[in-house]
């Protein structure tokens, strides 16, 4: 497992295996690490779901994510974008953004966070594109089915 600055810089993504993993083989998630799920939005024949995770690391967040993978419809999805930001221990809070090909979908996420002063959480708002470009439209739905991370 990478070290967090690694991580910090790389994105959750880096701290995922190569190949897939089934949900059998993860370790459990924390009690506190419960996935809260928006309904999916459709726009321009892509559909749109947002999930946040309360966790309190980066490895934390990166088993919450491979848990989120595991599930059939996710693994297929064409996008993963991610945005998360962890507490102070020790130093500095610990945040960053993925993109995973929607830039800057995920620094918008993060600049959310940043904004409401939310902490310990993980937000995944999932693509899956549906062939029809949507150009701006994109961050407007984005930002629609997030999750409200002040309902963790």
């Amino acid at each position: 497992m990478l070290p967090l600055a690694a991580a910090s810089r790389r994105g959750l993504h880096s701290l995922l295996p190569r190949r897939p993993v089934k949900a059998q083989d993860l370790p459990p998630l924390p009690s506190h690490c419960v996935v809260h799920s928006t309904s999916t939005t459709v726009e321009k024949k892509s559909r749109f779901q947002g999930r946040a995770v309360r966790a309190k690391s980066v490895e934390e967040a990166a088993v919450a994510l491979q848990h989120i993978l595991t599930i059939k419809k996710m693994s297929k999805a064409t996008h993963q974008i991610l945005a998360w930001r962890f507490s102070a221990r020790g130093s500095r809070p610990t945040s960053g953004s993925d993109c995973d090909g929607e830039p800057p979908a995920g620094k918008n996420l993060l600049n959310l966070l940043h904004k409401l002063g939310v902490e310990d959480v993980l937000l995944v708002v999932t693509r899956w594109h549906g062939g029809v470009p949507m150009g701006p439209d994109r961050f407007r739905v984005i930002n629609a089915v997030r999750p409200v991370p002040a309902a963790l």
